[in-house]
């Protein structure tokens, strides 16, 4: 009570002071209203002293907080005479902290060559939004933002992810988070070619065959050059005639690949075949009928031969003659 004019004048004071809820723009209070008062102030403890941080004349306050921090408030009535404020007794304190509400339940739906689709259940209270991290090393990497508990995070074929994701909140030029989900690992398997196989080298090439890779877009055969391996061809399925030049050894391996994200990755490539092939020579040559002016030439056919080649020796190499299909032929000669 206070004295006013001579007259003893009772103050009654706020009462009750509750948390109605918490959000990010702060912890919502109530208590019940002073009879009389002119309003009331909103204070907060600060070490072993009360801070007053708002003043208002109803018995509602949203007071700014920082989450994770433990805060005490309590809420005193005022009575405004002669330019002057009077106060009742202060309300019991109230213990406030604010947590962010954590997620939970992360669930890896989906996972493709080029991403992988994510829902998690949503927070059960005002966020501004989720964030998706992956982990890198002993670290977390923000990948993604979204305000739904659902996500499409890009991710590379053959790479062995792990995925959490966190509520946050922006409050006072910051953001904080809230608990993190359970980690989740995925990845998008594909695998190798096995056991390539060749058949018969034939003038225009050699048929290939292999195990098929699950979950690829097809597959290189690729011919060795030196130290390096060169794309000879492409397939879809798991066999492809490769194309060689007679008389000339190849060594070919075949290679499972993706294309995701615009680049092109590749599994383990199989074990390595030689292949060559090598035209027949004609044999058994032999001339007959020789006179003054000719003789007639025969010989012994050579496999898949197309035509043959007549050639001369001038004394210091070797001419062409003549090109005959058949194995035989009648040439001029001089005596």
């Amino acid at each position: 009570s206070t004295v006013l004019n001579n007259a003893i004048y009772k103050i009654n004071s706020a009462s009750s002071l509750t948390v109605v809820s918490y959000s990010k723009e702060g912890v919502s209070l109530k208590w019940n209203a002073a009879s009389g008062a002119t309003g009331y102030e909103v204070r907060k403890q600060d070490g072993s002293n009360w801070v007053t941080v708002l003043t208002t004349d109803t018995n509602t306050a949203v007071v700014p907080i920082e989450p994770g921090v433990k805060y005490g408030f309590r809420v005193t009535s005022f009575v405004t005479a002669h330019s002057k404020n009077y106060y009742g007794k202060d309300t019991a304190t109230k213990s406030v902290t604010y947590t962010i509400p954590p997620t939970s339940n992360l669930n890896i739906v989906s996972t493709g060559k080029e991403s992988a689709s994510l829902t998690w259940k949503a927070a059960t209270s005002s966020i501004d939004g989720y964030e998706i991290q992956k982990k890198e090393g002993s670290n977390w990497v923000k990948v993604a933002t979204a305000t739904e508990a659902k996500a499409t995070v890009p991710i590379v074929p053959g790479v062995n992810y792990e995925f959490r994701v966190l509520a946050f909140v922006n409050m006072n030029g910051r953001v904080y988070y809230g608990s993190p989900t359970a980690e989740k690992e995925t990845k998008y398997a594909f695998y190798n070619a096995t056991t390539l196989k060749a058949g018969t080298a034939t003038k225009d090439g050699v048929s290939l065959s292999w195990n098929a890779a699950k979950g690829v877009d097809g597959y290189e055969i690729q011919r060795q050059n030196g130290s390096a391996w060169v794309k000879l061809i492409e397939s879809t399925t798991n066999s492809a005639f490769a194309p060689m030049v007679p008389n000339t050894g190849y060594t070919l391996r075949v290679v499972a690949y993706i294309d995701a994200n615009g680049v092109r990755y590749y599994s383990n490539p199989t074990g390595t075949v030689s292949s060559k092939y090598t035209i027949a020579s004609a044999s058994g040559l032999t001339a007959a009928s020789v006179n003054k002016d000719s003789a007639a030439l025969t010989w012994n056919s050579a496999a898949d031969a197309k035509a043959y080649e007549l050639q001369y020796y001038n004394g210091s190499s070797w001419v062409t003659y003549e090109t005959v299909s058949g194995t035989s032929a009648n040439v001029s000669i001089v005596p």
